[in-house]
């Protein structure tokens, strides 16, 4: 039978939460989904997964494992290689998805999809303390109401609105971690650069890359896969304050990164940072060059000076050595721009999770031990939608 979803997992040294999304795996009935893992971690660690999937026997899973020190970059490469799948969607090992994706992947098929952004759950671990709210969102899954609905969205529009902010922002870019791309898109980013993540940073390199190529994109109102937010992540680092580091010290980046950076990015590794280097590598590999000239460097310096204040002088040095192409008054405007709309998420978002005065109507906010519990909680929600919809 022709596979049509491959899900993607490179991991390591983290299959404690992998093993969550390999029980929720098992139990799919269906032959047209495969899960491929692609382990880089360490010797040991793997021995006693090894022996967890063992328990398993499910011949749809494709186990893959690496002894070279890799980058995350490479590790997702090696792991995209492997898929089969039509379409293919690539998850960290702390997230998850929902069985009813299957549901929906044959008539994307017929109506010639070639990338989906589902809107996606967000659940954070029960080991990550938020840096400003302790643990009073610890464990918790936020559920908002399903509405099904698809926008057809020109992703070439949505990728000039992240040239605009510096790439500092992801916004609503095709891509394929947390959303689902055809093979046949992927394979020809792959022709051009020898890679399907074309940038430091792997989600948003690969999403600039993408909107070189695909013509039909939707975005769906149905959280068909849940970003896992866990103390060893990317996610949960960035909710405790601690997602900054010196480039040569992050083991996961490409070892060139240091040496390659863009003049007109802040050297030092942040969320920000990260995200606009791999836009401007993207763009650079991609032959995409229009776009260099849109970047928008004074709002990536702003989002910058209000997120990541520990580097606050590095910062002004790239200010300074960029300053003939600079305009000091957007860069002024966008900073109290930028504090504003950061207040305005902390109360519109975080504080939903701990004063349920502050939630929506259509809002919910559980408490879950873990994400496979949340997997099921999310399928039962849109289980009622599907209902509804076929009576």
């Amino acid at each position: 039978m022709k596979i049509k979803l491959s899900i993607v997992v490179p991991t390591k040294n983290r299959h404690f939460y992998l093993e969550f999304l390999v029980n929720y795996f098992k139990s799919i009935n269906s032959n047209e989904i495969e899960l491929i893992i692609y382990d880089n971690s360490s010797i040991d660690l793997r021995k006693k997964f090894i022996s967890f999937l063992s328990s398993i026997k499910d011949e749809r899973i494709k186990y893959f494992q690496d002894n070279k020190e890799l980058s995350q970059t490479e590790n997702c490469d090696l792991a995209v290689s492997k898929a089969c799948g039509e379409y293919i969607s690539l998850l960290g090992d702390d997230d998850i998805f929902s069985k009813h994706i299957l549901t929906y992947i044959e008539q994307w098929s017929e109506d010639q999809i070639e990338a989906i952004l589902p809107v996606k759950g967000t659940y954070l671990w029960p080991d990550v303390k938020p840096r400003l709210y302790g643990n009073k969102q610890s464990g918790m899954y936020k559920l908002g109401l399903i509405s099904n609905k698809i926008v057809n969205t020109e992703s070439k529009k949505v990728l000039a609105k992240v040239i605009n902010r510096g790439g500092s922002e992801i916004l609503n870019l095709p891509r394929i971690y947390h959303g689902i791309v055809s093979k046949k898109i992927l394979n020809k980013i792959f022709e051009d650069c020898g890679s399907y993540f074309p940038g430091p940073s792997p989600d948003i390199a690969n999403a600039v890359a993408i909107c070189k190529y695909v013509k039909n994109y939707i975005i769906i109102d149905t959280p068909l896969i849940i970003s896992g937010q866990s103390i060893l992540s990317a996610g949960g680092q960035g909710s405790e304050g601690n997602h900054y580091g010196e480039i040569s010290k992050i083991k996961q980046l490409p070892k060139n990164t240091a040496k390659e950076w863009s003049k007109k990015v802040p050297f030092y590794w942040s969320g920000k940072t990260i995200y606009a280097e791999s836009v401007l590598k993207a763009l650079e590999k991609m032959n995409m060059g229009e776009y260099l000239e849109n970047f928008n460097c004074e709002y990536l310096y702003a989002s910058c000076l209000v997120f990541d204040t520990n580097y606050k002088q590095r910062i002004i040095n790239c200010v300074k050595e960029n300053n003939n192409n600079l305009n000091r008054f957007k860069l002024l405007y966008y900073y109290f721009f930028i504090w504003t709309k950061r207040l305005n998420f902390h109360v519109k978002n975080n504080l939903k999770f701990i004063m349920p005065g502050f939630l929506d109507s259509n809002d919910s906010v559980s408490y879950k031990k873990n994400i496979l519990d949340v997997a099921l909680l999310n399928d039962s929600e849109i289980e009622k939608y599907i209902i509804k919809k076929n009576k």
